[in-house]
């Protein structure tokens, strides 16, 4: 029986804590079915913005890119340029 991951990675023995390093080293963020965001490593980039849990998604032309490692609350846009 050939073994298939839904993503490609292999997590288990992180799930079961015979490891405490996870083998993913990225996030997708989605609201429904849109991506919203993507996260690798400390760096978490945002393609669209939502007012509120229920608020309008307002999709952005540049993406906000955050160091969440510098940033948790992700205040302060690394990206050049206005943000919307």
């Amino acid at each position: 029986m050939k073994r298939n991951y839904i993503d490609g990675v292999n997590n288990l023995d992180y799930w079961t804590g015979k490891t405490d390093k996870s083998a993913r080293n990225f996030m997708l963020y989605y609201a429904e079915s849109h991506l919203q965001a993507v996260r690798k490593d400390q760096w978490k980039l945002h393609f669209a913005s939502r007012d509120g849990y229920y608020g309008p998604t307002t999709h952005l032309e540049v993406p906000w890119v955050f160091n969440i490692r510098q940033d948790p609350f992700e205040s302060y846009d690394q990206a050049p340029g206005p943000r919307a």
